[in-house]
């Protein structure tokens, strides 16, 4: 990479307005395209965060808590007040940016709602971690268990004491000062940065970095952390999960299934998600312009009709399997949910 100490001022003008330029082109329906991030907690939270979770931290914010589970974010260190600085612009590129282009970029992303969608994202990320952990603590503890908490740098006694000194105490309220406690502050942030894309150089190839190449890899970057990040993690996952069950003494073709089925139901999740969000977008442009048929490309693609049998044969594969009947061995099922929808709404 290059740090871009020597970076010309003509070719700083040049990343400033290139770059913002390329935002206000590609970024207008940036929150709705976003909505395959929703799954990142659901990858991450390993079987044991359930859809009914999501739902209800998704609708903190629209109650009286919603003041608790942000101080409870900032406490964590999970979320700034500028989207700006916490998800699309890492703090290097910023530097390669006149004043001028980042007030326009601050702006704009508040305009199209970006700035509430990540803050509110990385909140409820960090409410879902903080029951991921305890759940998992909480548990029967075997091989896997063991093996998350690891991962996060805690054991289940930790969790257990903090929880024990923090369990009157609302959410805004939590103590982190032990050095319990800062292992589960550190905890929950690792599961909302694995759960929720901040792209940082830490999750791009080393030539990326050079600022010559900001206007080329700035957006791609979203698709290089997705796929190392949570796919990745995904895949990581089921490797370990095959060899802990051969490890515990089941058979190749029944580990091979067990650390493959999740797989299945999760990426069946973010394709639902994804689709969803393709189809809000077109329906907007097509409203836009009038009705305009022409204009709704996904009239002719056929992805939502898809997504209801291929829902269905997911829910096949896991009673057919018999592998939902343990929580710590697979994935919880809502896919299913959706073999009964009718999509063709607009």
């Amino acid at each position: 990479g290059k740090t871009g100490a020597g970076m010309s001022p003509f070719m700083r003008q040049v990343n400033s307005w290139g770059l913002l330029v390329n935002w206000f082109g590609y970024l207008s329906f940036a929150v709705l395209a976003s909505a395959p991030d929703m799954a990142g907690p659901l990858f991450r939270g390993k079987g044991l965060i359930k859809p009914s979770d999501i739902l209800k931290e998704a609708i903190i914010p629209w109650t009286k808590d919603a003041a608790f589970a942000k101080q409870f974010a900032l406490d964590i260190g999970v979320v700034t007040h500028e989207s700006i600085t916490s998800m699309f612009i890492d703090a290097a590129e910023l530097g390669f940016m006149n004043e001028t282009t980042q007030k326009y970029a601050g702006f704009y992303f508040k305009a199209i709602g970006l700035d509430w969608y990540t803050n509110f994202t990385r909140t409820f990320a960090a409410g879902l971690g903080e029951q991921f952990i305890f759940r998992l603590a909480t548990s029967k503890q075997n091989r896997t268990t063991a093996r998350w908490l690891a991962e996060l740098g805690l054991t289940a006694e930790d969790v257990k004491y903090w929880h024990n000194q923090n369990k009157d105490k609302g959410r805004a309220q939590r103590d982190f000062s032990t050095p319990q406690g800062e292992k589960v502050r550190m905890a929950i942030a690792q599961f909302v940065e694995e759960s929720i894309l901040r792209p940082g150089a830490a999750e791009r190839p080393i030539w990326a970095s050079n600022p010559y190449f900001a206007l080329i890899f700035q957006l791609k970057s979203f698709f290089y952390a997705y796929g190392k990040t949570i796919i990745g993690g995904v895949y990581r996952e089921a490797t370990n999960k095959y060899a802990d069950a051969i490890a515990d003494g089941k058979k190749p073709s029944s580990a091979l299934f067990g650390a493959t089925a999740p797989v299945a139901i999760g990426v069946s999740a973010l394709f639902i998600m994804t689709a969803l969000g393709l189809e809000l977008r077109e329906f907007i442009k097509y409203l836009a312009n009038g009705g305009d048929s022409t204009k709704f490309r996904t009239n002719d693609s056929m992805i939502l009709e898809a997504l209801g049998p291929m829902a269905g044969r997911v829910d096949d594969l896991l009673v057919q399997g018999n592998i939902a009947t343990n929580p710590e061995d697979t994935f919880w099922s809502f896919v299913p949910l959706a073999s009964g929808l009718e999509l063709d709404w607009f």
